[in-house]
């Protein structure tokens, strides 16, 4: 099969972040199974204007008549736009978006409303309390693609898809997943340090993390994460934006991965992370973490905004480093065996091959 990957980010930035990492579980797989694939990525398609986001536009044409792809594989949209369905559809070729996030929803990709810590309903874009860098939701983009076939990384996704009028048969939820094999995992340990690795934004909680560590402050907190913040604590030490050796480091190095959400995480490519290194994760109870984490042995969830038992669970676990290791081992068999990046890529062709025999 020849799959078409379209990207909303530049080649430059293909390799970073949670929701890219998405992209790469499909891609990675799908050239081992013997598929071809090629991408073309926005670039500066919304920083340069029209003028260049026609000249794009041409090259995604142009890449298409090229390469002749069996289907395309659209990745978010927020800044491509609906011109992408246009041409596939003009050159028959089916396409399927792929969503880690609330992008077609919400502009910011984020869904809540800071006041209330809840669920964005969109009823009042224009008074969100984020507009200062959100924009009013592309309704007319958001209407198109309630008719094409999209991929979401949990249920909550979905549920928040089909809330507002997306059709339960167009959208398919396929779990992130991840190659064991990069992740070398190490196991208990007593370095007292407790790890976290974020994006620094409002949404990611980092306050709530500072309070954390301050309840707690007989451990040592690392916060790592981009874009850089000149970010001063009494309690944890903010190392600022690291390497992938660096964070490979750390998170093999720490005792546990401890993360406080404010808003509802739709994925967390970071707690399967942990996971695959064989960390223990402590989390709250947001959106689409307990799918992943719920139950599963690896994992520790707490009721949102309880600081209180979550400084509790992780002195506790300190103190435990077999119980550390037991939930080491759990994650680290999750990955393995079912948030592993070939049972990805073998749900998404199936997709793939469904559209392909509807054209």
């Amino acid at each position: 099969m020849r799959i078409l990957m379209i990207t909303d980010e530049s080649g430059s930035q293909i390799t970073n972040g949670g929701g890219l990492s998405y992209l790469l579980s499909i891609l990675r797989p799908a050239i081992k199974l013997g598929h071809t694939v090629e991408y073309i990525t926005a670039d500066d398609l919304k920083a340069n204007g029209m003028n260049n986001r026609n000249k794009k536009l041409e090259d995604l044409e142009n890449k298409i008549k090229e390469f002749k792809p069996d289907i395309i594989n659209i990745f978010n949209n927020c800044i491509w736009g609906f011109e992408p369905y246009d041409i596939a559809d003009k050159y028959n070729i089916p396409t399927v978006s792929c969503l880690p996030d609330y992008t077609l929803i919400c502009k910011r990709r984020m869904m809540f409303i800071t006041e209330s810590k809840e669920v964005c309903d969109l009823k009042n874009c224009n008074r969100c309390p984020n507009n200062r860098t959100c924009v009013e939701p592309n309704f007319d983009i958001f209407n198109k693609m309630k008719d094409r076939r999209i991929i979401v990384g949990s249920q909550f996704l979905k549920d928040i898809f089909m809330k507002f009028g997306y059709k339960n048969e167009n959208i398919s939820v396929i779990e992130l997943g991840l190659n064991p094999k990069i992740y070398k995992p190490q196991y208990g340990g007593k370095s007292e340090e407790i790890f976290n690795i974020s994006r620094m934004a409002e949404e990611k909680g980092l306050d709530l993390y500072e309070n954390l560590a301050s309840m707690e402050n007989r451990l040592k907190w690392v916060l790592a994460g981009y874009p850089s913040l000149n970010l001063i604590s009494n309690h944890m030490e903010y190392i600022g934006e690291i390497s992938e050796t660096d964070k490979m480091y750390h998170m093999r190095n720490c005792e546990m991965f401890v993360s406080t959400p404010r808003w509802h995480e739709p994925i967390g490519l970071t707690y399967l992370e942990a996971k695959a290194i064989g960390k223990p994760v402590i989390t709250f109870r947001r959106g689409g973490i307990p799918q992943y984490h719920e139950n599963t042995g690896g994992a520790v969830l707490v009721d949102y905004p309880n600081l209180k038992e979550m400084a509790k669970i992780v002195w506790e676990l300190h103190l435990d480093e077999d119980k550390r290791i037991e939930m080491g081992k759990s994650g680290r068999k999750q990955i393995e065996e079912r948030n592993n990046e070939n049972i990805l890529i073998h749900q998404t062709i199936k997709v793939f091959d469904e559209l392909r025999g509807v054209r």
